[in-house]
């Protein structure tokens, strides 16, 4: 026991949370090596805020639940924040929710309602973890990437990511999920077009069908939504593929670029022309995926509309409703990341012209 490495995890209080705590995410860690633990486990007889201090204080790892913003756990992730301990951020809710400072990071959902975003959540978290284990996890915080020139930062015993790459090896790296991003997009653009005109025109014929009132109305509505149901569930396994695919780029481009912009240094004019360069292309992908997002939103709202004509479109409804809920997931807690890098490059030009003109 006495080998093994904390995990204090900061998370509103309430049964829905406890029930996440026990059945889930504390199974999870305990049976990778953690020894787990949130503030009410330590049964001590000292002041609550002692007992979170202490656990923050001795852990190797600290996993925060944002879920209903709660102020508590916001404030006690801050004092993580000051000891640069390798942080997990969960939330039950939709990303778009989050304080505009935290989504800058990487934030992963889960949910109890869906079987399919639970095992998602698990696997993302066990591997997470597994490389926190390792000393290899990325992660970053306020303090240390905008800070370190003026806060110190408490250190702690846990080995942190140190990143060996130069300027030029972050841009070639980054700079292939950054071409591969857009055609992704437009996949993903192109597919949802096509089954949104699918969708528009079955519920024209549906229409038609019901106005005319001829024999065997209702035998040509089912062949119909039969259909829509078959075009849903090839829809959801198409776009799996994509998705997957788009999440692993934003990940590359998050963990490639985190280190990095905690220690970076800009040398030379070349530099800056080349982290301009990579800026039009995060501004770009910011805006493809702005637009994207907002259009996947809207049809995820029309898909809605197709429930309630049969049992097996409603099935294949709420497959297509997950899928696209995941997809606006991962956009827009990309967007934020592609900000970060903006703001990172900003920064760090400024930083260097002052010191070029002393």
């Amino acid at each position: 026991m006495g080998n093994r490495k904390n995990v204090f995890v900061l998370m509103p209080f309430g049964d829905a949370f406890d029930i996440f705590y026990f059945a889930i995410l504390k199974p999870l860690l305990e049976e990778m090596g953690y020894d787990v633990s949130r503030a009410d486990d330590l049964n001590s007889q000292q002041n609550i805020m002692k007992d979170i201090v202490e656990g923050i204080y001795k852990a190797d790892l600290i996993i925060a639940d944002l879920s209903d913003h709660n102020p508590n756990v916001y404030y006690e992730l801050g004092l993580s924040h000051n000891r640069k301990i390798p942080t997990i951020l969960i939330t039950k809710d939709p990303l778009e929710e989050l304080p505009f400072d935290i989504r800058y990071y990487r934030v992963n959902r889960y949910s109890m309602k869906s079987f399919e975003t639970l095992n998602e959540f698990t696997i993302e978290i066990e591997d997470l973890a597994s490389k926190a284990l390792q000393g290899s996890l990325v992660f970053g915080n306020p303090l240390m990437d905008w800070g370190s020139e003026f806060v110190k930062i408490e250190e702690t015993t846990q080995e942190i990511y140190e990143h060996e790459d130069g300027l030029w090896d972050i841009l070639a790296k980054a700079e292939e999920n950054f071409i591969e991003l857009p055609e992704i997009v437009i996949r993903i653009s192109e597919k949802t077009k096509n089954i949104g005109k699918k969708l528009e025109d079955s519920g024209k014929q549906i229409q038609e069908i019901k106005i005319k009132k001829e024999p065997g109305s209702l035998t040509k509505i089912k062949k119909l939504v039969d259909k829509m149901a078959d075009e849903f569930d090839a829809y959801s396994q198409k776009m799996e593929p994509d998705i997957e695919n788009y999440n692993n780029c934003v990940k590359n481009i998050y963990d490639t670029t985190t280190g990095f912009i905690q220690k970076a240094t800009i040398e030379s004019d070349e530099d800056i022309e080349s982290l301009n360069e990579f800026v039009v292309s995060c501004k770009m992908l910011i805006e493809t995926t702005e637009e994207a997002m907002g259009s996947i939103i809207l049809f995820k709202e029309s898909v809605k509309s197709a429930k309630g004509l049969s049992k097996r479109l409603d099935i294949a409804t709420e497959k297509v409703v997950t899928v696209l809920q995941k997809l606006v997931d991962y956009g827009m807690n990309s967007i934020p990341i592609f900000e970060k890098i903006i703001l990172f490059v900003n920064d760090k030009t400024e930083v260097y012209m002052e010191n070029k003109e002393t």
